[in-house]
């Protein structure tokens, strides 16, 4: 008990805090695809992220279950790396995907789902990640935690994503703070090689026009 007078008001306080500076850990939507149709969710990650999301298949019309309509209803489901653009994970002809991992690299992370039936049909997509997708309750079975204690876990980690996210943005301010330079440096340098064609020009010119009047006897 007494711990818990100790812990529980400074956890409300950084729980409150975390939830003003962290925001979500998690993205659900619905989205309607005719027969070939493709759909990309991008969302935006740092490194070191645990992902899970489950996309589930459901006819527009009846909101049933799959299956209740004429013909399978199936999907395809690619997730593609934010650099190299290469699959991470996909899977087809299913109807429901549940899918999990780690991003090793910072970016927009692209969740792409594509109708391979012969009709209609809506995707029910959830997206958790950070403290979010993780399962605290095998975590307080498996270290014998608390719940004092393991909403302390869950702190901590939302912590280290928002610091995490602090660091990638960081980077990305730095890199276009280089590309902006970079820019800026190529604009001086072509705006030096203009200035001085157009005073060459000026001083050809001169010497040809004068050239010019001396043989005229103008001048």
């Amino acid at each position: 008990m007494g711990q818990c007078s100790l812990f529980c008001p400074l956890l409300l306080l950084f729980s409150l805090l975390s939830f003003r500076c962290i925001g979500t850990f998690g993205f659900e939507a619905a989205i309607d695809l005719g027969p070939a149709q493709r759909r990309c969710i991008g969302e935006q990650l740092s490194k070191h992220v645990l992902i899970v999301g489950e996309f589930k298949v459901t006819h527009p019309s009846t909101g049933g279950p799959p299956g209740a309509a004429t013909g399978p209803l199936l999907m395809h489901v690619q997730v593609t790396d934010p650099v190299n653009k290469t699959p991470v994970f996909q899977q087809s002809s299913r109807d429901k995907i549940k899918t999990g991992f780690t991003s090793t690299k910072p970016g927009v992370h692209m969740f792409c789902v594509k109708n391979i039936s012969k009709q209609q049909i809506t995707v029910d997509i959830q997206l958790l990640w950070g403290p979010a997708a993780r399962d605290y309750s095998q975590l307080a079975k498996a270290e014998h935690l608390d719940e004092v204690m393991v909403q302390l876990v869950q702190l901590q980690d939302k912590l280290k994503l928002y610091h995490n996210n602090i660091l990638f943005m960081r980077e990305k301010e730095e890199h276009m703070r280089q590309e902006n330079e970079a820019t800026a440096s190529r604009l001086i340098f072509y705006c030096g090689i203009n200035i001085l064609l157009l005073v060459a020009s000026s001083v050809i010119s001169g010497f040809f026009f004068k050239r010019f009047f001396r043989s005229k006897k103008i001048i």
